[in-house]
C-alpha cells in the first residue's frame, strides 16, 4: 500500500476509532497518519498497522458475536 493511501486510511479510520471508543487505537491511529503524512520513521508503519490490524479484527469479531445476541 502507498503511504498516500496509508495517511488517507488512517486519517478515515481515526473517526471511526474515536466514536467506537477504541482506546487501544486512538494514540495508534494518530501516529500512523503523522508518519504518513510526515514520511518520516517510516519503518515503524508494518509494526503499527499489523497492530492495528490485530486490534480491529478483534473488534470486529466482538461486534458480530454482539450483533448475533441481540
Amino acid at each position: 500500500m502507498g503511504i498516500l493511501k496509508i495517511s488517507f486510511y488512517s486519517h478515515k479510520l481515526k473517526s471511526s476509532i474515536d466514536n467506537f471508543s477504541i482506546n487501544e487505537l486512538k494514540s495508534e491511529i494518530r501516529l500512523i497518519e503523522n508518519i504518513s503524512k510526515e514520511k518520516s520513521k517510516l519503518e515503524e508503519l508494518p509494526q503499527l498497522i499489523n497492530n492495528l490490524n490485530d486490534i480491529m479484527n478483534r473488534v470486529i469479531q466482538k461486534v458480530k458475536e454482539d450483533f448475533n445476541k441481540a
